[in-house]
């Protein structure tokens, strides 16, 4: 048979029909393996979120009946301190709950104390849980007519207990240049008329001390004088006066002072009054949301900073008859 020939034409376009077959072929892989490439792009370059893990859930309320009951227990642990200053104090500490080894304690203080002036700090927390003994030693501090501080102190500390004993000895003062302002403050929050009408006189005095008068207008904020209070309110911007500002408007029973109590509370030398305040602030307080810190505080490495968070706690979670 025989063999077809092929010509010279017919080879020239066989090659360009297998060249444009492999280059077709070339260029859809390029546009393949291009095409997975950006597909994996896009995957890897928007990774999907991560699930968001659920909030912690808030901390347990503090029971205020357990935070009271641990105060009582390290003060009564504080009662046996080698340091008969710390046996003091929590002898102190304990008195705001009228508990019966802390009377003890400082009944006996009354005998070995030879400050006349450390005896009216015991002698005033014997009075505010009706111990005779306390106003007896009151007493005869007022009457003691060599020491006008001694005198002053006792007459203060019968106004702290609620009681008039000191009322006549601070209306003397009144009269004293350098003392009338600070007994005026005292007698102030027992609604006495010749001291209020002494602190309004300053207040109004352009001549006198600027801290006299914000001082004079702090102790009026307190009986209510609606001008006193936005004056004391304006002095909780002032650290020297925020602490008294924020205790008058309390016996105002002004909510503005709530914020800078609350942060008094972190301050150990603060703490107490502070907790006195709130208590007057709010009869019926709710002590749960003011514990964190005090209860925070009882961790302290030192036994004062213990002590005052203590006491602290034992005044806002009280009964509100046991608050002076």
């Amino acid at each position: 048979m025989p063999v077809a020939r092929v010509h010279g034409g017919d080879r020239r376009w066989t090659r360009l029909a297998l060249g444009v077959a492999v280059a077709l072929i070339a260029v859809l892989a390029v546009v393949k393996l291009s095409s997975v490439s950006t597909s994996k792009q896009a995957t890897t370059s928007v990774p999907e979120a991560p699930a968001l893990a659920p909030p912690p859930p808030p901390p347990p309320a503090i029971d205020p009946a357990a935070a009271r009951a641990r105060a009582l227990t390290i003060t009564r642990g504080l009662l046996t301190s080698p340091s008969p200053r710390i046996q003091r104090s929590a002898a102190l500490v304990l008195a705001r709950a009228c508990e019966p080894a802390g009377m003890a304690a400082l009944t006996a203080a009354l005998e070995d104390e030879p400050s006349a002036i450390a005896k009216i700090e015991v002698a005033e927390a014997l009075l505010r849980c009706g111990d005779e003994a306390g106003r007896a030693e009151l007493t005869r501090a007022l009457a003691d007519s060599t020491r006008r501080d001694v005198r002053a102190d006792a007459a203060r500390a019968f106004a702290r207990a609620g009681d008039p004993g000191g009322d006549p000895f601070l209306r003397q003062l009144l009269g004293l240049s350098q003392l009338r302002l600070g007994a005026a403050e005292v007698l102030a929050t027992r609604g006495d008329a010749g001291a209020i009408k002494l602190l309004a006189s300053i207040v109004a005095d352009a001549k006198a001390d600027p801290d006299d008068r914000t001082r004079a207008t702090i102790a009026l904020a307190a009986t209510g004088d609606a001008d006193a209070v936005l004056g004391a309110r304006a002095a909780l911007a002032d650290a020297r006066f925020r602490p008294a500002a924020a205790a008058a408007l309390a016996r105002a029973h002004d909510q503005a002072a709530r914020p800078a109590l609350e942060a008094m509370l972190d301050v150990a030398s603060l703490r107490v009054e502070a907790a006195l305040a709130l208590a007057t602030l709010a009869p019926a307080l709710d002590p749960v949301p003011v514990l964190p810190p005090l209860v925070a505080a009882l961790e302290s490495a030192r036994d004062v900073d213990q002590l005052t968070a203590c006491e602290a706690i034992i005044i806002v979670t009280a009964p509100r008859a046991e608050v002076p």
